[in-house]
């Protein structure tokens, strides 16, 4: 990812120490031409907008925590609970 937040390069899941996705997907109805029918959007879809130039990030450097889980709902609400969730701004 440049520092204007273009992505360069996509590739779905490599082992790395960098910035990962873990958020929103916000498109354009011109994805759709990137589309074929049997693509995974995480595979060559995203590959080929990101070598065009045409995929771009936000860098959230703030709180940030995954609720795939019932272990992960616990302990975010155990975290609301506190009175001081981490991502409570107001």
């Amino acid at each position: 990812m440049r520092d204007d937040g273009q992505i360069t390069r996509f590739d779905e899941k490599p082992v790395l120490d960098d910035w990962v996705n873990g958020g929103f997907f916000v498109y354009r109805w011109e994805l759709f031409d990137f589309l074929a029918d049997d693509d995974v959007l995480e595979g060559a879809p995203l590959e080929r907008l990101a070598k065009d130039g045409q995929l771009m990030a936000f860098r959230h450097t703030g709180f940030w925590a995954c609720m795939d889980t019932y272990k992960d709902a616990l302990t975010l609400n155990e975290l609301w609970v506190s009175g001081e969730p981490p991502w409570r701004v107001w």
